[in-house]
Order: structure tokens, then C-alpha cells, then sequence
């Protein structure tokens, strides 16, 4: 279970505090997919980040899997993420100096958990077979997209978190890389949890909620 009680995040601009999370208590089932959207600057992205233990609430507290995050030391919260998470982020956060096959392979040889058939399987699936010996900074916005797609995936992570994936890719790709994170979602028992701006996408998900005015308010999957 992923629990958040009574959680509050805010931001200051100049004299301005802009709460962005307010008083938010839900829990989400795991083994699950769920998507999240709602409008730019709502917080979809920091919320993701708290899940991430990347940033704090200003309060309230966040459990996933018996474990507190919201208490946890740097070090501690480091290993949350590198054992539990893998996170599809925006920006892609490649290793630049890394190719494109040992970006896939680090986190996996950090866990322990390298399994080269399964992390090939990932680079068909995603159809960047022929990108394996390149640098990220040669690539395209979406080759890089994929490729952080693939890495985020690659060590079999309890805890999916996607944050656009899909924002810098054309139809084709869009669709392939839904339906791959929904089929390891439940081929790998994993939980999903996924930021769009797509209708289409977050009505796929098993639970589709909107982030609206601090809170998650859940949608119907047929309208959003």
C-alpha cells in the first residue's frame, strides 16, 4: 500500500507562498496502475518527487510498503530509490559520459539485479538496438525519452513513477511504450504510477485521478 496522510507541500515566490499539495490523504493499491493528470503547475511533477523521496512535504507524512520515506535519512532515502523506484523523468537524467547500453545496465549492476536477456528485451521492445553504443547527447529528445524509459525499467522496480513519459515522443512510439509500461506493470507485479497530459493514456490506467486544487480527485476512465 502507498499511503499519503495529511500531506502539504507549498512553494514561496518572492512574498508569495503557492500551495501546490494541500492536506492530501489517499491511499493507492499496489500492483496497480494510476494515472495522474491535471493542468500545468498543479504539482503532478512534485508529487511524483515526494513518492520519489527527492523532495519533503512541508508536512504530513508518506508510507510505501511499510516504510516511512517521509523519515528517512539522505542515505536511507538513496537506498529507497535505488532498490524500489525507477523514475521516468522529464529531462531523461542520463549519464552523459555513459553509453547508451551501460546507462541501462548501472542501475540493474547496483541492485544486483542484472539480468541481460530481460534489459535486451527492454531495448527490442523499445527499438533502440541500434542506439547501444551511442552517447545520450548524440541522441534525439525521443531516443533519449526511450532510452530513460528502458533504463528506468531495467531493475525490475517495485515502484514505477513516469512523469511524462510519453511527452516527447511521436503517436507510434507513444503507444508502444504505454503498453509496454502496463504490461511489466502486471507481468513484473510492479505499481505504476503515471503523470500525462494525454486522456487517452491516463483512461488506460486501472485508477485515473486528476490533480486539482491540492487534491487527487478521482475521474471516471471512460471521460477523465
Amino acid at each position: 500500500m502507498i499511503a499519503l496522510q495529511n500531506v502539504c507541500k507549498s512553494f514561496q515566490d518572492g512574498d508569495v507562498k503557492h500551495a501546490v499539495i494541500k492536506d492530501l490523504s489517499l491511499s493507492f493499491p499496489q500492483q496497480s496502475s494510476i494515472s495522474i493528470t491535471g493542468a500545468s503547475g498543479s504539482g503532478k511533477s512534485t508529487l511524483l518527487h515526494l513518492l520519489a523521496a527527492l523532495d519533503t512535504p512541508d508536512s504530513g507524512s508518506i508510507i510505501v510498503d511499510d516504510l516511512k520515506i517521509t523519515e528517512l535519512s539522505t542515505k536511507q532515502a538513496d537506498e529507497y530509490r535505488k532498490h524500489y523506484l525507477g523514475f521516468v523523468f522529464q529531462r531523461f537524467n542520463l549519464i552523459d559520459c555513459l553509453s547508451v547500453w551501460d546507462n541501462l545496465c548501472f542501475s540493474a549492476r547496483l541492485t544486483k539485479r542484472f539480468d541481460e536477456d530481460y534489459i535486451d528485451s527492454l531495448v527490442q521492445r523499445l527499438g533502440i538496438e541500434d542506439l547501444k553504443h551511442k552517447l545520450p547527447q548524440t541522441l534525439s529528445g525521443g531516443e533519449q525519452q526511450r532510452v530513460a524509459i528502458a533504463r528506468a525499467l531495467a531493475h525490475k522496480p517495485k515502484l514505477i513513477l513516469a512523469d511524462e513519459p510519453t511527452g516527447n515522443l511521436d503517436d507510434k512510439n507513444s503507444e508502444n511504450v504505454v503498453q509496454l509500461l502496463f504490461e511489466l506493470c502486471e507481468t513484473l507485479q510492479t505499481t505504476l504510477i503515471l503523470v500525462t497530459h494525454s486522456q487517452p493514456i491516463a483512461s488506460s490506467a486501472k485508477l485515473h485521478y486528476c490533480l486539482r486544487d491540492g487534491q487527487l480527485h478521482p475521474q471516471s476512465r471512460d471521460t477523465g
